[in-house]
């Protein structure tokens, strides 16, 4: 455990890792809401991920097979490790499609342009 990081210093750890877990648990509102990072960075530097059930997240973490799915509790938790570990020899090609994911779907210039074209789409009153 490494306590608070400053988060310039953060990518330099994920990168040493294997798998990276994006930990956001559903019963907090703002966790269903919010940009999940975790999993961005996990696509980016091309990491397997462990997500959290009944994030909304946990869908593209299932169909695009760049992960495995934990429910937010500790037997749960556990059994996401377990599952991963058992896949260790998909851990490039998870990878690998985690970070075309990101590439061509995720990343920041595609994210941005999202939300521009649909602030103006709502500024002009096209979305209801």
């Amino acid at each position: 455990f490494y306590g608070k990081l400053p988060y310039d210093k953060v990518p330099a750890l994920e990168e040493k890792c294997d798998i990276i877990s994006a930990m956001y648990d559903p019963s907090v509102p703002n966790n269903r809401f919010a940009a999940p990072n975790k999993l961005y960075e996990s696509m980016m530097l091309s990491k397997p991920v462990i997500m959290c059930e009944n994030t909304g997240w946990d869908e593209v973490v299932e169909q695009n097979e760049i992960g495995v799915i934990a429910n937010p509790s500790e037997e749960g938790i556990k059994k996401a490790l377990e599952e991963i570990i058992e896949k260790k020899n998909s851990w490039i090609d998870m990878g690998k499609r985690s970070n075309e994911l990101y590439r061509n779907t995720y990343s920041w210039n595609i994210m941005n342009e999202r939300v521009k074209n649909l602030y103006c789409k709502l500024y002009r009153g096209e979305e209801k």
